[in-house]
């Protein structure tokens, strides 16, 4: 039989085609959609809308709480900000453990406990205001917290990863890596006025670490934990061109290979299937073009045609690959080591969403 690990997509387009061809009676096949319909419900699939409300909302609500903190909340003072942090964080915390104790509201769940993790921030930068102790000088407001990289927030950024690995020790719900993971990220360039070290290149490093973090997670045998790989690539993917595109591009060789770096990105999307890497070496491919266009070419007549040329030239290449998909994937496929494969496989983008 067939690994039980693969994650399959199957349609009412598909169970057609299995009738059609025998595998599958008529009678059998509304029986089969049916089973596959509630199985799915149960997984908490096909909820789109339901989905939608519970994500959109928490995004707009964590969005008010951190990056849309006036200045005027600073008059309240420290231990104001910590206890409204508090007083939020902890109604946060308790109604998302009742609805995560609930089967058809655990995302619900989930969600408000991420949203308590969120708050972690402002409540520990108000004890530190209320107290007078940083990690060096005084970083500032809490409204500078996502613009400038200060060694004052990094007791923040600790605090945050623990309050969010401990919440995952309780609750398995991969969202909970978003703030773990933003909040390592800023860690990782907060921390380099302490060290002495550029931050952009600290950045990238940490970058690469986590994108292999994310790597060695794809291949871990618990399969119902794969789409917590999800936001490890995506913030080790944002974390190394992040650091990537704000390092000194004064020659044109350094940003040739910037163009090959973000080219290099888009291939890589293809071999893991993880689309963040396809959206941002694309928009780092992109840029390159524009400064093609707009400063190296500039006056030139021919360049467009060019541009134009090079376009349809990878119109034509999706074309043959198109015609030759099967035999080149086979061809592909034979020559990937093992655990490459069970990355394709089973830890996608195809095959988590």
């Amino acid at each position: 039989m067939g690994d039980k690990d693969v994650v399959m997509r199957i349609t009412g387009l598909d169970l057609d085609e299995a009738v059609s061809q025998g595998l599958l009676s008529t009678e059998n096949r509304e029986e089969l959609e049916a089973f596959l319909v509630e199985r799915s419900i149960d997984r908490g699939e096909g909820l789109g809308f339901v989905s939608l409300a519970y994500y959109l909302g928490a995004m707009v609500v964590v969005s008010a709480l951190t990056w849309f903190v006036a200045d005027s909340w600073d008059r309240v003072g420290g231990w104001g900000l910590s206890a409204i942090a508090l007083a939020y964080g902890c109604g946060f915390a308790a109604a998302g453990f009742r609805f995560y104790g609930r089967s058809d509201t655990k995302t619900l769940g989930g969600l408000l406990i991420t949203m308590s993790v969120c708050l972690t921030p402002l409540f520990t930068y108000g004890l530190q205001k209320g107290t007078g102790l940083w990690t060096g000088s005084a970083p500032g407001e809490y409204v500078d917290f996502f613009n400038w990289v200060r060694s004052g927030w990094c007791v923040m950024e600790i605090s945050t990863v623990l309050v969010g690995l401990i919440a995952m020790k309780y609750v398995s719900f991969p969202f909970l890596v978003a703030p773990v993971s933003f909040s390592l990220w800023f860690l990782s360039m907060d921390i380099t006025p302490l060290l002495g070290v550029d931050h952009r290149v600290v950045s990238l490093v940490f970058g690469i670490f986590m994108i292999g973090f994310a790597l060695w997670w794809d291949l871990r045998e618990d399969v119902e934990g794969r789409e917590y790989g999800f936001w490890l690539h995506l913030f080790g993917a944002v974390a190394f061109w992040g650091g990537l595109s704000t390092m000194d591009g004064r020659t044109e060789l350094r940003r040739a290979l910037y163009c090959l770096i973000n080219l290099g990105f888009v291939l890589f999307s293809l071999l893991v299937d993880r689309s963040i890497y396809l959206v941002v070496g694309a928009s780092g491919f992109f840029g390159y073009l524009g400064h093609l266009a707009w400063v190296v070419f500039k006056d030139t007549l021919y360049f467009p045609f060019l541009l134009v040329l090079f376009g349809l030239s990878v119109m034509w290449l999706g074309l043959w690959y198109h015609k030759n998909r099967k035999s080149l994937t086979l061809w592909m496929e034979s020559r990937m080591p093992d655990w490459f494969l069970r990355i394709r496989e089973i830890r996608g983008d195809s095959s988590s969403w």
